[in-house]
């Protein structure tokens, strides 16, 4: 835990390994101790198995403090293990020869035995017994702290041992400790020497045995070298050594191992100091390097020019100082002249000294190189024809420059200027392009005459075109954005000016001219007349009037479409547009019942913008259509449509209308018109006539009363369906010999009514009579009698009856049907005894029970015979069967 700490604040700390440790909790891993390695740390050994060493074998002896060193280097590539740490600082003097036979150097382990703990001396006592302060679980950061500042105070050497942090081992320090304890020395690493423990035992180590020899010269020192008598393949900390030079040595190449470097070393008193870092066995020299000031040429060029006054005798000197190593000028520059030719600078020449003239600095930026760059302006009296000049100056370490190196140098020319330029005027203000004439330059000396041209702006000095035309004879110049890099935004609400004036072949100046002019950009009208043509269709159009614009420039108009209420509205995708006509296609994704606000916004072609204009409507469109409509039944009607849920929440519901014609061809009225809320899809449609064409359709409409299209019309013809019904009171009555069946029943119906089928089943009935052939059809429509007579049936047999009503399209109720049933049997007569006129005789009766004729009704007509006196006995026999009914 305490390897990335020290990592971050950039200490390097030595870990001391106990091998036998290595792969157990808090022992870590030998790749563990390759990555802390490799992140500059130490690894210092701590034995194999930490026994006491003084209680060891010499075998185990040497495992523990030879055979662990290659152990350890072994696991741990390009390291060397150097340092070594007593367990529990237990050692004597078997065990101290061995380990510094084995190793640069070992810490012992009498910590905290001082009172107080206090730092190491500057070079310690015993270097394979070198004491370290505890830093433990009840040492605190402001303890540890004092430490430091005694280490400061004394130049000891502090070695801190710490043994775990934050619960990682025995004695741990808290975080909370150690880590502003590490923040302090990461604070002081300026004033302390932060390092390993093999590093800095081999600094004191070659420190206190070091020998300097080296040879002394007038401007410089060579041959230093440094020896310890040490191998400097182990001993490799450099030494910082202080070279002492004299106060004027104010630049130095310091050479260590052909490695140069330049400084400007600090000087301290009547000495200056070069501290340099040299490693044991290397070679190193100082020389004396003072780089003196310069004064150069601005940009290589001139030093003097003619100035910017209406004489021909002005002229600018300029010059640039370079100082040696940063340092800045303390004097000067000073230009001084030789006006009248007798070589010296220290005359007075019709009114102007000679010199010195002081040049002060210019605040220009650009082409001064390497230094400050300081001019003056000078006017010079009539009659210098041959003017010399050089210029002086020091630095701060008061070493000289003077340009040119000796002597005078020729200077300025004196020659009559041309004429101030006239006539000067702006056409195109307006444009982007303006155009700048101006008359012809006049020089008196016939000297050819080059334009200077600059435009700015006058409000701040902004400099925004800068021209020469040499040798030209135009007199107008068109400003375009070819290298000028201008836009309207520099052109336009601006106070420009144009300076323009004239120079000669000889480098005469005439008097600066001046032009200035305001150009405007009037900002385009706002738009009007804003309107949408078709809101209530699915791409409304958006149609404004124009934008007028002071100076005639084309325009663009920005538009952009928001969506929302009151004060609330934002912009949709795809927005602003920029159009140049009035008339404007809206999206076809606007919805219904919304409100929309169309801001547009004016920009002519230098980008002046107008106000705003906004127009805010209402879409009000027709619901979409209706999709798929189908219709399916047979006896009603089943109408089904698709609506999209997109579109749903616009409307209100839907209107189903039938028409009994087709109304592309008659347009009738429709005979049916349903209304459905929003959430319906289908509808049933009762009443319909079977067997008649009919047509549908269905028709969304909003909560505006808006009705959409009405879907594409679906024809559907209806057939009958329903059964006529059942019948009721069916009776069945047997008479006859042979015998009979008379059926009777009712029935009520108003519909199509076909007729009847009868079926008769011996000994049984059915739960379903489709497919059974029936035993007799009545077919005669409305008008079908409701009784039927049997006459194909005998005696002694059993009938089940059942009815079926049947209308004109087949339609008839097949199930749960009710049947009657009919016992037909044969019975032995009865005899009577009768005694008559014509002696005793026998009456035989049948005797019929239900459904055949009354035996009382027989003996009636025996009666009535006897009544009729006749005069021969006979047997009145029914000759029939005897039956009953059931139902």
């Amino acid at each position: 835990m305490a390897a990335p700490i020290l990592t971050a604040r950039g200490l390097p700390g030595t870990f001391f390994v106990t091998i036998g440790n290595v792969g157990i909790p808090y022992g870590g891993n030998w790749s563990d101790w390759q990555n802390i390695s490799d992140r500059g740390h130490e690894i210092g050994c701590h034995t194999i198995t930490h026994p006491d060493l003084t209680t060891c074998s010499p075998s185990k002896l040497f495992d523990e403090v030879v055979l662990s060193k290659r152990i350890i280097e072994e696991n741990i590539t390009d390291m060397r293990c150097e340092s070594f740490n007593y367990p529990m600082g237990r050692y004597n003097s078997t065990v101290l020869d061995l380990v510094s036979r084995t190793y640069i150097a070992a810490r012992g382990d009498d910590h905290n035995i001082t009172s107080p703990p206090a730092p190491n001396p500057k070079t310690p006592e015993n270097r394979y017994s070198v004491i370290p302060v505890n830093f433990g679980g009840s040492e605190t950061a402001e303890e540890m702290s004092d430490l430091l500042n005694d280490t400061l105070d004394t130049g000891g050497w502090l070695v801190e041992m710490i043994h775990a942090v934050e619960g990682g081992g025995w004695d741990s320090v808290p975080l909370s400790e150690f880590r502003p304890h590490m923040d302090r020395i990461s604070s002081m690493k300026d004033e302390l020497w932060v390092d390993t423990f093999a590093n800095i035992s081999k600094y004191i180590r070659e420190r206190d045995g070091a020998r300097l020899t080296c040879d002394t010269f007038e401007d410089h020192i060579d041959n230093i070298s440094l020896d310890s008598g040490l191998d400097p393949e182990i001993y490799d900390v450099p030494l910082t050594l202080d070279v002492r030079v004299p106060p004027d040595w104010v630049d130095v190449d310091v050479v260590v191992d052909d490695h140069r470097v330049t400084i400007s070393p600090p000087i301290n008193g009547s000495e200056r100091h070069i501290f340099m870092e040299m490693p044991i066995g290397s070679g190193a020299a100082v020389y004396k390097n003072v780089s003196f000031p310069s004064l150069v040429p601005r940009d290589q060029g001139d030093v003097f020019s003619p100035g910017n006054g209406n004489s021909s005798t002005m002229f600018h000197f300029e010059i640039v100082f370079g100082s040696g190593r940063g340092r800045n000028v303390s004097h000067g520059p000073d230009l001084f002249l030789d006006l009248n030719g007798d070589g010296d600078a220290d005359d007075v020449f019709r009114g102007m000294t000679e010199g010195p003239h002081r040049m002060e600095r210019v605040n220009l930026t650009g082409g001064t190189g390497n230094g400050s760059l300081f001019g003056v302006d000078l006017s010079f009296p009539p009659g210098c024809r041959d003017i010399g000049f050089f210029i002086e100056a020091r630095d701060t370490e008061n070493l000289p420059a003077r340009y040119p190196a000796e002597g005078f140098m020729r200077g300025p020319e004196v020659n009559d200027p041309p004429g101030a330029p006239s006539g000067l005027s702006v056409m195109f203000a307006h444009s982007r392009h303006p155009r700048i004439s101006w008359d012809p330059p006049d020089d008196p000396d016939g000297d050819d005459v080059s334009v200077l041209f600059r435009l700015g702006s006058a409000d701040d000095g902004l400099l925004l075109v800068n021209r020469s035309l040499v040798n030209e004879t135009s007199q107008e110049l068109s400003i375009s954005d070819d290298g000028e890099g201008l836009g309207p935004e520099l052109w336009f609400n601006r106070n420009l000016s144009v300076e323009l004036r004239f120079v000669d072949s000889r480098g005469a100046f005439s008097s600066v001219s001046e032009l200035r002019f305001h150009p405007v950009n009037g900002a385009p009208s706002p738009v009007s007349g804003m309107f949408v043509i078709g809101r209530d269709t699915s791409g409304p159009i958006l149609h404004f009037n124009p934008s007028s614009d002071p100076e005639g420039d084309e325009i663009i108009y920005h538009i952009t479409l928001l969506e929302g209420a009151g004060d609330s509205f934002t912009p949709l995708p795809g927005f602003p547009a920029a159009v140049s006509d009035t008339f404007f296609l809206l999206p076809g994704v606007l919805m219904d019942n919304r409100t929309y606000r169309v801001e547009i916004v004016s920009e002519d072609e230098y980008h002046a913008l107008s106000g705003v204009s906004s127009f805010d409507f209402l879409v009000d469109l027709p619901p979409f259509p209706v999709r798929n409509i189908s219709v399916t039944g047979e006896g009603d009607a089943l109408v089904e449509w698709e609506y999209d849920e997109l579109f749903a929440r616009n409307i209100s519901g839907f209107e189903l209308l039938v028409f009994d014609g087709d109304p592309a061809v008659s347009g009738v009225d429709p005979v049916m018109r349903m209304m459905y809320g929003v959430d319906s899809r289908n509808a049933s449609v009762p009443g319909l006539e079977h067997g008649r064409p009919y047509w549908f359709s269905v028709v969304p409409y909003d909560f505006s009363g808006n009705r959409g299209e009405p879907a594409a019309f679906v024809r559907f013809t209806p057939r009958d369906v329903v059964p006529p019904g059942r019948v009721t009171n069916l009776t069945a009555e047997i008479e006859g010999n042979p015998p009979v069946c008379r059926l009777r029943w009712e029935m009520e119906f108003t519909g199509d009514l076909q007729g009847f089928m009868i079926f008769r089943m011996e000994n049984g009935t059915l739960a379903d009579v489709s497919g059974i052939e029936p035993l007799h059809v009545i077919n005669e429509g409305n008008n079908s009698p409701r009784k039927w007579l049997d006459e194909g049936i005998s005696n002694d047999t059993v009938f089940n009856y059942a009815v079926v009503p049947f209308d004109g399209n087949g339609n008839r109720i097949t199930t749960e049907l009710q049947w009657v049933r009919v016992n037909v049997t044969s019975k032995k007569p009865v005899e009577l005894p009768y005694e008559g006129p014509g002696g005793g005789s026998n009456f035989t009766i049948s005797d019929e029970d239900e459904g055949g004729i009354p035996g009382h009704l027989i003996l009636l007509v025996v009666l009535i015979a006897v009544l009729l006196s006749l005069a021969a006995v006979f047997v009145l026999e029914r000759r029939g069967s005897s039956g009953s009914f059931e139902e």
